[in-house]
């Protein structure tokens, strides 16, 4: 909830995704059961739904696999999304107006405060927002 000075109250969310393509959807639902800053709501839907939608279509997991995501909101807002693929290490990400796709992770480097991969396992890559 949205404290007084216009600050999140902290709150932490976590849930095991199934690896398919409707998980992103399910991962914007766990935003919309925060009270974030504008910025951050707009901006977390946008980065979760580009970072799951990575894991389901570049981890190599099966339907039944398990992604985990974790949102950690108080004045920073901490997204984790965690899966069993091998991992990888993130390039330098140059915008390519002409490519169709492949743009999540150059949108989590162009709007997050503060972003990274852990390699696991599980990988998780993980970005802030503050409000």
């Amino acid at each position: 909830m949205l404290a007084g000075d216009g600050r999140c109250s902290p709150m932490r969310i976590a849930r095991r995704l199934r690896a398919r393509p409707e998980a992103a959807g399910d991962a914007r639902e766990m935003v919309r059961e925060c009270d974030l800053t504008p910025r951050q709501d707009t901006d977390a839907t946008l980065l979760l739904s580009e970072v799951v939608t990575n894991s389901v279509r570049h981890a190599g997991l099966r339907d039944d696999d398990g992604i985990e995501v974790v949102l950690d909101a108080g004045d920073v807002l901490r997204v984790e999304v965690r899966d069993r693929g091998a991992g990888f290490e993130p390039a330098a990400l140059e915008p390519d107006p002409a490519r169709p796709s492949g743009w999540g992770l150059y949108l989590v480097e162009q709007l997050a405060d503060r972003w990274g991969v852990d390699q696991g396992p599980p990988t998780t890559v993980w970005f802030e927002l503050s409000g």
